[in-house]
């Protein structure tokens, strides 16, 4: 049985941070160690293009961002820099323009709530690699 993400959940409100991030394809299903490989040298690659005055970082998914909690964790240099200083929510806007609303918790330095949307939507699986 194949799952289904609802649809994106739209933020009106002007308080909510957004990052964007882009997905190597979507689609992809294999998660061997050569795809891994492939997958971290792709979006190295990928991150080299992007402008410098938009911070980015690369995330490897671990088993629990892709099938279980859900949680995603950021660089914490990353989160005290360009992300709010209390619980907020955090719109991810991916390479299509979709969005899709998370929580932000400072506590764990990462998202929450939202997270298994955005996973199955984009079909993420482990050892794949994110470019936010």
């Amino acid at each position: 049985m194949k799952s289904r993400a609802r649809s994106p959940s739209k933020v009106e409100n002007g308080d909510n941070k957004k990052v964007q991030m882009c997905i190597g394809r979507k689609g992809q299903t294999n998660n061997s160690v050569d795809i891994s490989s492939s997958a971290q040298l792709r979006a190295e690659i990928f991150q080299t293009t992007l402008p410098s005055e938009f911070p980015h970082f690369l995330k490897c998914m671990l088993p629990s961002h892709v099938t279980g909690g859900f949680c995603l964790s950021f660089p914490k240099r990353f989160c005290v820099s360009h992300l709010p200083k209390h619980d907020a929510n955090v719109v991810l806007v991916d390479e299509d323009g979709d969005e899709f609303s998370t929580k932000y918790l400072i506590g764990k330095n990462g998202l929450s709530g939202g997270g298994r949307g955005f996973s199955i939507a984009h079909n993420l699986v482990e050892n794949g690699v994110l470019v936010f």
